[in-house]
């Protein structure tokens, strides 16, 4: 790990950016309209993260905004699906028993099942 307070203020910056390209997704999601990045475009149209060492970097910032992008698309897909199989569970369980069913019990009494 490094200690030099200069290297750990950029990687602070970094993280920043980071996070805020996640919260406007987050709250584009939310709100339904696309907000402005603010001082993250500068940062993720970079072609490397400024000030870090090209050595220390996993993902340079159009990885992370790729990646951030398939992740937010994926995970929607996930949730709509799961949303739309939740409420086809809750409208099977409303269901009432068929007509045939009902008058077959009315007709053997219940313990005949």
């Amino acid at each position: 790990l490094d200690t030099d307070p200069a290297s750990l203020a950029r990687s602070d910056g970094v993280a920043a950016a980071v996070l805020r390209l996640a919260r406007s997704d987050l709250d584009q999601a939310a709100t339904g309209q696309r907000d402005d990045f603010e001082g993250v475009v500068d940062i993720l149209a970079a072609t490397s993260w400024p000030g870090v060492d090209d050595a220390r970097v996993l993902l340079q910032p159009h990885e992370v905004r790729t990646t951030w992008r398939d992740f937010m698309s994926a995970s929607n897909s996930v949730i709509q699906q799961a949303l739309s199989t939740q409420q086809a569970n809750k409208l099977a369980g409303n269901r009432a028993p068929p007509f045939w069913a009902v008058l077959a019990i009315l007709f053997l009494g219940w313990n005949e099942f």
